[in-house]
C-alpha cells in the first residue's frame, strides 16, 4: 500500500490570450522532442516515426491550435545537437530520418545538457517530451534545467525505456521525476514497443484552447511495487471545460470517476501501456467531480480539462 501520498491542487490556465501590435492573439507555442540517440534506442526512434503524422495533424488541424513549430534535440555522451525548429511536416520528417544512432559506452547519457538546449530554443508554455534508457549522467544542469523550464512555463514529460540499473533513488534518474513533478509532467516506464502508444500523449496534449491541470505524486522507496493501492483526487471543472484527460503513470492502473451526485460521467480510455493510461472524461458538466485512482509502484496524475474556446478561466 502507499505509505503517503503527496497531493496537491494547482488547476492553472497554461495558455493565455497575448497582445501583439495591440490585437489579442493566442500565444503559441513549441512541440518539443528530447532524444538520446545513443544504439540501444534505435526502436524508440523508429516508434516516434510512426507517430509523426497523427501529432502533425493533431496539432495542424486546428485553426486555434497552441502548437506554433516542433523542435528536435539529440543528445549522447558528451554530444549534443540542436536538430530543427520547423513547421513543416517534411523537415521535421527528415530530421528524424537523418538521426543515426551509435554508442553507449558508460550507460549514463547528457540528458540534461540536451534538455537545458531544448528550452533554450523552445518557446515559452512549450510540451517537452524526452525519450532515453539511460540515467542522466550531468546532474550539474538540473537546478539550471528546473529554473529555466519554470521560467519559461514548460512542462516535462519523460519517456523511459530503461535506466542504468543503479536502482530507483539513483540521482541520475531520481531527477527525470523531481523535474516532471517541478513543471507539473509525469514520467512514463514503458517497453520500447510501447513509445508508439504513449505518443497518443502527445497527440491529445496538443490539442487547442487552454488547459487546465492538477497533479498528484507518489514517493519513490515508500511504495509498493505489487500491490494496487486506491488514491483519490478532487478536482472542479468550469462552465466552459468540455472534456477532461486524465493522465496516470504507475504499475496496474484502473481509473473511477464519479460526479458531486455519485453518477458515473462517460469514460473511454485513449491510451494504455504496461505504464501508463489516458482516460478521457466525455461531456462533463460544471462540479465537482472525484477521480479515484487504483496503482501500484511511484505513481503520478496530471488531470487537464479542455475548455469550449473563449476567455480563459482560472480554478483555484
Amino acid at each position: 500500500m502507499l505509505k503517503y501520498f503527496c497531493c496537491y491542487l494547482a488547476i492553472f490556465v497554461v495558455s493565455k490570450p497575448c497582445l501583439v501590435d495591440g490585437q489579442g492573439v493566442e500565444k503559441k507555442n513549441s512541440l518539443v522532442f528530447v532524444i538520446d540517440d545513443t544504439g540501444s534506442m534505435a526502436d524508440d526512434i523508429d516508434e516516434a516515426k510512426k507517430q509523426v503524422d497523427s501529432i502533425f495533424d493533431a496539432a495542424l488541424k486546428e485553426n486555434d491550435s497552441t502548437i506554433k513549430d516542433f523542435v528536435i534535440v539529440t543528445f549522447n555522451d558528451p554530444d549534443v545537437a540542436h536538430r530543427t525548429t520547423t513547421e513543416n511536416r517534411t523537415v521535421f520528417k527528415k530530421a528524424l530520418e537523418d538521426i543515426t544512432v551509435n554508442g553507449g559506452g558508460d550507460c549514463e547519457e547528457m540528458a540534461l545538457t540536451g534538455l537545458k538546449l531544448a528550452l533554450e530554443n523552445s518557446r515559452d508554455g512549450s510540451i517537452v517530451y524526452l525519450f532515453t534508457d539511460a540515467d542522466a549522467k550531468d546532474l550539474d544542469k538540473a537546478e539550471t534545467v528546473k529554473k529555466l523550464a519554470k521560467e519559461k512555463q514548460c512542462r516535462l514529460f519523460f519517456m523511459m525505456t530503461g535506466n542504468c540499473n543503479y536502482g530507483v533513488n539513483a540521482p541520475g534518474h531520481r531527477v527525470f521525476f523531481d523535474l516532471a513533478e517541478a513543471t507539473q509532467g509525469q514520467v512514463f516506464t514503458l517497453t520500447k514497443k510501447e513509445v508508439g502508444q504513449a505518443l497518443h500523449h502527445a497527440v491529445e496534449s496538443v490539442r487547442p484552447s487552454d488547459i487546465i491541470a492538477s497533479s498528484a505524486f507518489g514517493a519513490a522507496g515508500v511504495v509498493s511495487d505489487i500491490v494496487p493501492a486506491s488514491n483519490t483526487i478532487n478536482f472542479n471543472v468550469a462552465e466552459n471545460v468540455k472534456e477532461v484527460l486524465i493522465s496516470v503513470s504507475g504499475v496496474g492502473i484502473s481509473v473511477d470517476v464519479t460526479d458531486s451526485a455519485g453518477g458515473k460521467p462517460k469514460t473511454e480510455e485513449t491510451a494504455k501501456t504496461s505504464g501508463s493510461t489516458i482516460v478521457k472524461v466525455l461531456d462533463v458538466k460544471p462540479g465537482k467531480y472525484t477521480a479515484t485512482v487504483f496503482s501500484a509502484g511511484e505513481t503520478s496524475v496530471v488531470i487537464t480539462g479542455i475548455t469550449k474556446g473563449g476567455e480563459s478561466s482560472k480554478i483555484v
